[in-house]
């Protein structure tokens, strides 16, 4: 599914472009997802340029069970759904869709990346929840497992900054 924002979110992306102007970016990267496009149009407006999509930083594809809640999922598959919530590494993943293994390697790809495009820099990157959370798992050395642990709400801001 790739639906657009919604009122809330627009208000939400708002918000956050009045806490980025004036800081400087050396680049501006989102998933070209329809809600990170329109966020990152609206930042875009406060940091003064606009974002290159990148296709690795997608969401990730849940196949069958896109666009439909966890509710919706549970009422079709049984407790699939919440077996991979749990252990998403162990338990078979949404039919036709993406491995959390493979979902894992095309975000990292994709982030590190744009880490050594921009080796001196700030980069700002409008992404999904399930990116972030990959990433940091990869890069704190957590157990992928864990992966839902972790919380990235919407239009959170996560920094990342690395020993140069």
């Amino acid at each position: 599914m790739n639906p657009g924002l919604s009122d809330r979110g627009r208000a939400q992306a708002a918000l956050l472009a009045s806490r980025l102007q004036g800081r400087p970016f050396a680049g501006f990267y989102t998933s070209p997802l329809r809600r990170a496009l329109e966020t990152a149009s609206v930042l875009g407006e406060s940091v003064g340029f606009q974002a290159q999509p990148v296709d690795g930083l997608q969401e990730i594809r849940l196949g069958a069970w896109e666009g439909k809640t966890a509710e919706e999922i549970r009422a079709i598959y049984g407790d699939a759904y919440d077996r991979w919530h749990d252990s998403p590494l162990e338990a078979p993943g949404p039919p036709g869709g993406e491995g959390i293994r493979a979902f894992q390697q095309r975000a990292i790809a994709a982030l590190e990346d744009l880490r050594k495009e921009h080796p001196d820099g700030n980069v700002l990157v409008v992404t999904h929840g399930g990116v972030i959370k990959v990433y940091l798992c990869s890069i704190l050395g957590l157990d992928l497992n864990r992966m839902f642990w972790l919380k990235a709400d919407n239009t959170a801001m996560t920094e990342i900054l690395f020993n140069r």
